[in-house]
Parts: structure tokens; sequence; C-alpha cells
């Protein structure tokens, strides 16, 4: 599961940052227990250190990160780069003389991230594999889908027992959480006070509104719209759907259009001319961030 979280983070700084880079994933021969495939990890790790291999800096900390490997399941990070890729190979040559396996190159697969399609076959001809496009299999996940599509986001919130597009899990559950969130949630659980300091001076900004649910998520004011309009939300027929869908739903004059399942009359009518209100007030934000609140 880390590999497939670490692979989709270097995948999204990518396409955030505007960067570019190739993902090779291999296929071996099937080798059962066979082979030590620490080897592996050993020979690439030592042409990283020799420079041999570059691999990509990710991140403002620039983390360097070439290849992710657990058995037989190995993806390389590479640059876009003629003299990279026939490192790579070399290296992976040795691997096959040392360990007597044999790579599948014809059932391998490498695909671009910010590159031309026509260069990525260049790359995959080299290389004698397939030229393949984003999203891929990587332990039987997606690698490089859409986070709100993606069956590891949905299995990380299931676990946290969290929904949407929120991701802090439950101050009860110390036990079978991640170290990182563990550590992150001990402060909290044992200083109430600076867990509540620090959720009523946060915020979530917007961008183009496609993973912030209109209804359900917090993203305007101090509560949701279902809290602030009970009644509405239960009269409408898409409760879940996305601040950016509802954006594209409103007519040719600007105006907000809503799915409600029957007319709305007299005190339902004066509610939602209040939510009409609120709505054109108050999207006002400009990015999606953490943002956080300045303290006198």
């Amino acid at each position: 599961m880390d590999g497939v979280l670490i692979a989709n983070e270097v995948v999204d700084w990518w396409k955030k940052s505007k960067k570019n880079g190739l993902i090779l994933k291999l296929d071996f021969q099937k080798a059962y227990d066979t082979v030590n495939w620490n080897w592996l990890n050993i020979l690439l790790s030592r042409a990283k250190e020799l420079r041999i291999i570059i691999g990509m800096a990710v991140g403002d900390r620039e983390v360097n990160i070439s290849h992710l490997q657990f058995a037989d399941d190995t993806i390389i990070f590479s640059k876009v780069d003629w003299a990279e890729i026939v490192a790579v190979k070399r290296n992976l040559r040795c691997f096959e003389v040392v360990s007597g396996l044999k790579i599948n190159f014809y059932k391998s697969m490498i695909c671009g991230v910010g590159v031309e399609d026509g260069l990525v076959e260049e790359f995959a001809a080299k290389l004698n594999c397939l030229s393949h496009k984003l999203p891929l299999k990587y332990f039987g996940l997606l690698l490089g889908a859409n986070p709100d599509e993606a069956l590891w986001k949905s299995m990380i919130c299931a676990k946290y027992g969290v929904s949407g597009c929120h991701w802090f899990p439950p101050l009860n559950d110390l036990v079978s959480i991640s170290i990182i969130w563990r550590d992150a949630l001990a402060v909290s659980y044992l200083n109430l006070r600076l867990y509540n300091f620090y959720v009523e001076n946060v915020e979530l900004r917007i961008s183009d509104g496609n993973r912030v649910k209109f209804w359900n998520d917090i993203w305007m004011r101090t509560s949701s719209l279902k809290s602030q309009f009970p009644r509405l939300y239960q009269l409408n027929l898409e409760n879940e759907i996305t601040l950016k869908m509802q954006i594209s739903c409103r007519d040719s004059t600007n105006k907000w259009c809503f799915n409600f399942r029957r007319p709305l009359f007299g005190w339902k009518k004066d509610e939602c001319d209040q939510l009409l209100q609120i709505c054109y007030s108050d999207l006002a934000a400009v990015k999606l961030c953490l943002f956080w609140f300045s303290v006198v």
C-alpha cells in the first residue's frame, strides 16, 4: 500500500508542478521463491549512489527517488533523458546476468507524465517494451488515476472511516492508522484544546471545485450547506454533486439552478433565495489549499 501511495504522490507532484518524467513498470519471469529480490534494490540503489542513474527529485525538498520495489512488483522513475534510459537498461541487464532471472521487456511498459506520446514510443522501442498511458495498475491499484476515482483512495477512506474529501482520521482511533497519523493525532488526543485551535484556524479554499462536494463539504463559512439548509438538502435530488458540476448547471443568465424534487413555494423559496445569496457572495476562493488564519 505504501508503494502505491508514494508512486501516486510522485505522479501527482509531476502534474501539479508541470514537470515531466518516465515510469517503467517491469514484468519479471516467474521465479517464485528462488530469487533474493533485495539484490535488485541494492543494485539500483548503488547505481544511484554512483550517479550512474539519477532518478527524480520530487517536492520542494527535492527528495530523490529512482525506484519502488516489493518482490517482483517494481517500477522505475526516470528523467526524460536518453542517457538515463540506457543506464537503467544496462543495470537491469546486470541484474539478469547475476540473478539468472529474465525480465520480460516485451510485457514491461513505459509511460510518460508530461511527455509527448511519440517520444514515449521511441523510449519504448529502445527498451523493447510497451508504450502505455496513465493510469496503469501497480499492486492491483491504479497509478496516476484521478484521486476521486481511484480505488486506492476508496480503500484509505474505508480504512480510516472517512468519506468524500475528508482525510483527517477520527481522534479515537490511534491503533489501526499509520505511524505518521498516529503521532499527529496523539498530540491532538492529549491536547484537545490544541486540536480545536487547529480546526478553528484553517479553512479549505477551492479551485475549480472538482474535489469539493457542494452540499456536504465545508467549503464556505463554518459549516456545510447541508447543515445550513437541511430542508433544501432533503428536497434536492443530487446531494453528491460537486461544486464544479453545480457551477456548470447555471443557466444563460448565470443563475444557479438546483434539481429539487418539486417546485418551491413560501418559506422554501425564501430559503432558496438565501442559499443563492450565499453562493453569489461567498464563491470568492481562488485556489485549493489549507489556509492558516492570522492569529493576533
